[in-house]
């Protein structure tokens, strides 16, 4: 299992969370899915957060998330790139703005077995 933090803070180094790690299944928890990008290929599953899923969902407008133009796609759900999937929670709070529209709060449980 490795983990790392948000990118905006400088503590999304992927190497040397791999560097702590061993070799087979990779599990990556990541606080922004931008990570994608790096860790697409180099883990088996990503669960990461950051986006509260929009927050705010207006019929027929895609929802604002907080990240680069290319990450922007990663609003919730579940994606893969390469041979990497990543599951991008809604989360349960809010950011800076304390609403949720037609965007619920999302706890996930998954259960995992290999």
């Amino acid at each position: 299992m490795l983990g790392v933090d948000d990118p905006y803070l400088g503590y999304d180094n992927l190497g040397k969370a791999e560097a702590r790690a061993g070799e087979g299944v990779r599990l990556l928890l990541a606080h922004s899915p931008q990570i994608i990008g790096e860790a697409a290929g180099r883990a088996s599953l990503v669960f990461a957060g950051r986006t509260h899923g929009g927050q705010v969902r207006l019929p027929f407008i895609t929802p604002y998330v907080p990240l680069p133009p290319k990450y922007r796609k990663y609003i919730a759900g579940l994606y893969k790139a390469n041979s990497t999937y990543m599951y991008v929670n809604q989360g349960l709070g809010t950011s800076v703005l304390p609403i949720r529209f037609n965007c619920p709060p999302e706890l996930m449980l998954y259960e995992l077995e290999l």
